[in-house]
């Protein structure tokens, strides 16, 4: 049976979407994601297995007889990674002429009109931008210990400090580290210490606290506050660093998308570099897309 496939694979989470020759959603499936910049190609290779073959065999469908599959992948961050994550899905048995890899930002440059940039905001950050003669820029995404500002993973790790902070008697946020507490029950500075170094490489620990960060500064806390003034500002830089290196004629419209947890999710974040952004970047119009990434995904499969 001839079928299509669109993939969303991100730090956290990898989805699946399939549909049959006339556009009709088959199934949809998610399972564990990761990145391959920093999870590691055999790491990469076992993820991206268990997010396609259980949804291919309850199908009972194969690799060789889908006309058209989308990989969108967080860590795709070269060419030896993106020709990586291709003899991946090559090993697999898909066919290399029905085969599309983006790195899951680059994604969205595919559907809309040059000029065009995105700004993703979520465990990591980054931004791509599409010139209308056609080249690429990039800006950030170089993982989370060199780069990633604005990230979720950043806002974790500021809340950890925070939280060493006051449990080390240094200066106290009590409200921050109160919902830190009755998040990770941690109340020892020796745990603390133990707990950043397991998770410090593979981050998705450390990003799942950001959420804290809003509901801090909701409830009083100063310390929370200054965490996501320093987000805006980080995201902000990002896509204005990104808008530089892009060839753009004042007189054309740049439709800027924001993607990610962290811009999407956070009304103070969003709105606050949506502010910076029209304040700086003349004519620009900042979407955020309705359609999840692996629905993008499988638009680009079926083209």
């Amino acid at each position: 049976m001839k079928y299509y496939a669109g993939l969303d694979i991100g730090g956290t989470s990898g989805r699946i979407i399939l549909s049959d020759d006339k556009g009709q959603v088959l199934e949809r499936f998610q399972s564990a994601g990761v990145s391959i910049f920093s999870g590691g190609e055999e790491t990469a290779q076992r993820k991206y297995e268990d997010l396609v073959f259980p949804v291919l065999k309850k199908r009972k469908l194969e690799p060789a007889e889908c006309e058209g599959i989308c990989v969108a992948a967080t860590g795709i961050d070269s060419e030896a990674l993106r020709e990586s994550v291709r003899e991946i899905f090559l090993g697999m048995g898909f066919r290399d002429s029905k085969l599309f890899v983006f790195n899951d930002c680059e994604v969205f440059l595919q559907v809309y009109r040059a000029p065009s940039m995105i700004l993703i905001g979520g465990t990591g950050s980054i931004s791509f931008g599409l010139s209308r003669d056609g080249v690429m820029v990039r800006t950030g995404g170089w993982g989370h210990i060199l780069s990633d500002e604005g990230s979720g993973f950043h806002i974790g790790l500021k809340i950890v400090k925070a939280a060493g902070d006051y449990l080390d008697g240094r200066r106290g946020d009590e409200i921050l580290y109160q919902m830190f507490y009755e998040a990770t029950g941690i109340s020892d500075l020796e745990v603390l210490n133990n707990m950043l170094n397991a998770n410090i490489m593979t981050k998705n620990a450390i990003a799942d606290l950001a959420p804290l960060a809003e509901k801090a500064m909701e409830a009083g806390s100063e310390t929370a506050r200054k965490i996501l003034e320093e987000t805006i500002d980080e995201l902000y830089k990002i896509a204005w660093d990104n808008y530089c290196k892009m060839t753009v004629d004042k007189k054309d419209t740049l439709t800027l998308i924001f993607w990610g947890s962290v811009l999407c999710k956070n009304q103070m974040v969003e709105e606050g570099v949506a502010q910076l952004v029209r304040e700086h970047i003349p004519n620009v119009e900042i979407r955020i897309p309705k359609k999840q990434a692996v629905e993008i995904a499988l638009e680009v499969a079926q083209r």
